[in-house]
């Protein structure tokens, strides 16, 4: 019986192997469908219907030639748009320096008895009302 079964799973690759190779193959006796479907380019998704002469056709990837890969140039960007990237740079920046700083601090507190005084200076200030006002860095 598993000579039977494993017959069949041989004869039903081969037969495979064979479709597929009917598909890839044959490029020289190909059809003209099959020849204006090669003949297609490769649009890059985004890149919009630019066909140019140096766009990538599907017969180069089907046939296994080097495809050179062609880089978007980079747009000048205005002035304000970078300096807005900068500024959201800086902020990331001052960020993780506060976060390092932050860790630092707690990492060097005295010894867990002097901490009730530390919390007892809190809740003076809080009482007392006077808090010191958050500047937005917001630019707009």
């Amino acid at each position: 019986m598993s000579k039977l079964l494993q017959t069949e799973i041989q004869q039903k690759l081969s037969q495979a192997n064979m479709r597929i190779a009917d598909w890839l193959g044959g490029e020289s006796s190909g059809s003209p469908e099959k020849n204006a479907f090669e003949d297609l380019p490769v649009i890059k998704p985004g890149a919009g219907l630019d066909l140019s002469s140096d766009a990538a056709r599907i017969g180069d990837f089907t046939s296994g030639k080097v495809v050179k890969k062609v880089k978007n140039p980079q747009r000048p960007q205005s002035r304000s748009l970078q300096a807005l990237q900068n500024k959201l740079r800086n902020a990331n920046r001052d960020k993780a320096r506060a976060r390092v700083e932050k860790t630092k601090r707690e990492a060097t507190r005295p010894a867990s008895g002097e901490d009730d005084s530390d919390e007892d200076e809190v809740v003076q200030r809080k009482r007392s009302g006077t808090t010191a006002k958050k500047v937005s860095k917001r630019p707009f």
